[in-house]
């Protein structure tokens, strides 16, 4: 019989492209390395005609690598089907065994889910991708693992930003919360920037494409972070019932 994975079965088109995405990104960082290696090695050994065209070999082999794992992570994109009306709660209990694989085990990941069950019109492979981007980066700023805690608050009351161009009363909070090193002044300054990054290979595209998202999605994202105390990354939506 085959098993059922966070988000069903586990060879689900959405659960593998979000798994591609990841592991293509990862893949990147792998090959950075590789790279800083290739160069490190070639200053070390004397010049040779043969040894250098390995070198050569090598490195484009590396880049060919490169351009594959940008074409993964593309398949990986959120691709924005029909909205339905979805019970966040029930969509993060369902994540939570891919979570889980996608953290390691160095990682300890923690729910703290609201008592009400809050229902947001969006599609769930998007939705879905937004916090799997999130899972990820708290991940990496916790370099020596830590603890991720997944939130959801049911609030009257948003930033002034997602009321002003919202007809709705209500929302929920999703918050993803790190006990990282928090994230310098800096590095605030351009998070949002596309395809500004911290990260040895990474794209600049993920907390980008998460905020862009939420705008889509009626809501807004905030990002609160302390050094070295950690991020609190909360993403605000509103709030719909099954009728609306």
């Amino acid at each position: 019989m085959a098993s059922n994975g966070p988000f069903g079965n586990d060879r689900s088109p959405q659960f593998s492209a979000l798994m591609v995405a990841h592991l293509a990104n990862d893949l990147r960082l792998l090959l950075g390395a590789m790279l800083n290696c290739v160069d490190s090695i070639r200053a070390k050994i004397p010049s040779a005609v043969d040894v250098e065209e390995d070198f050569a070999a090598f490195e484009t082999a590396i880049d060919n690598a490169f351009y594959l794992s940008r074409e993964l992570i593309a398949l990986g994109a959120p691709r924005t089907g029909e909205p339905s009306v979805l019970d966040v709660n029930d969509l993060l209990r369902r994540a939570r065994g891919m979570l889980e694989r996608v953290l390691g085990p160095r990682v300890r990941l923690v729910y703290d889910l609201s008592a009400t069950s809050p229902t947001v019109r969006a599609d769930a492979v998007q939705l879905e991708w937004m916090l799997l981007n999130l899972a990820v980066n708290g991940r990496d700023a916790m370099v020596d693992g830590g603890t991720l805690t997944i939130e959801t608050t049911s609030i009257d009351t948003a930033p002034k930003d997602v009321r002003a161009m919202s007809r709705y009363q209500s929302y929920v909070r999703l918050t993803v919360r790190d006990t990282g090193g928090g994230i310098i002044p800096d590095v605030q300054l351009r998070m949002f920037e596309p395809f500004f990054t911290t990260k040895p290979g990474g794209t600049g595209l993920g907390l980008t494409g998460v905020a862009i998202s939420s705008r889509l999605l009626n809501g807004s994202l905030h990002v609160r972070s302390n050094e070295p105390h950690g991020t609190e990354v909360s993403i605000y939506l509103p709030v719909v019932t099954r009728n609306t």
